[in-house]
């Protein structure tokens, strides 16, 4: 059984082509979740009439986009798919179109330790949309909740690493999206999450320079959101810390 949760916030523009992909799928999805999220537009009604489900999420003025408060609107659509009980959840945004093989080929890979898998999107990455994940693993995980914290999609892939799982990328599965833009206050956030989740310095440093390059505000400000958080870390964050070190000293062992 395979549940999909689609979070959407006034993106009557793309949603229908998005939920279109998503029925057209050679390995068919069992429901499709949408979590309206305060959308002003006619969002909730194109994604009804395409017959999914609908879960309105309380309404708020400002966009929850790189905010740890995001994780509150995923949550009622995770919610909402526990009822169904399925063995995968696959989580998109309103604004990806998948080829008609994506969650096949997803879905052929994602057992045994290989628990969350994912092709290439917008944004290349196992955090990005378009992913799926074992409810299984999730359950142990959290209960099949996301944190309400900094980094907490980064969270959810090093509780894979720590508890002995795999997650997997599929270089040759191309999907199309649209680029989210990366704003200093994301850079800032994203800071704060490296140093919630464990990152060294000198590795959160050499991650803020390498966006530095592309632009100067959003490297400085993700570096200054590092060096300025000052809160409780994360339960990963001692198993990252010294997974990075240890990292480190076999690199200087390689390189004598």
């Amino acid at each position: 059984t395979i549940v999909a949760i689609i979070i959407a916030r006034n993106e009557e523009k793309i949603i229908a082509s998005t939920i279109k992909s998503l029925l057209e799928q050679t390995c068919s999805l069992n429901e499709i979740i949408i979590v309206n999220d305060g959308s002003m537009d006619n969002t909730r009604t194109i994604a009804k009439d395409l017959g999914c489900i609908i879960v309105d999420a309380p309404y708020h003025a400002e966009s929850y986009i790189a905010d740890a408060r995001l994780t509150e609107v995923w949550n009622l659509g995770l919610a909402k798919a526990e009822t169904f009980n399925p063995d995968y959840v696959f989580l998109s945004g309103a604004d990806h179109v998948f080829p008609a093989n994506y969650v096949a080929r997803l879905l052929a890979v994602t057992h045994g330790d290989i628990v969350v898998s994912a092709g290439i999107g917008p944004t290349k990455v196992l955090r990005g949309s378009g992913r799926l994940i074992s409810v299984d693993f999730w359950r142990k995980y959290n209960r099949l909740r996301y944190p309400n914290e900094p980094g907490w999609e980064s969270l959810l892939l090093l509780e894979v690493k720590r508890m002995g799982f795999k997650a997997l990328i599929l270089s040759d599965l191309i999907s199309k999206g649209r680029v989210v833009s990366f704003t200093k206050l994301k850079g800032w956030r994203y800071g704060r999450a490296m140093r919630m989740n464990g990152w060294l310095w000198y590795r959160a440093f050499k991650r803020s320079f390498r966006y530095f390059t592309r632009d100067p505000v959003i490297g400085l400000y993700m570096f200054i959101g590092y060096v300025s958080y000052r809160g409780p870390k994360s339960e990963s964050a001692e198993w990252r810390n010294k997974r990075q070190r240890d990292r480190t000293m076999a690199f200087r062992r390689r390189t004598k």
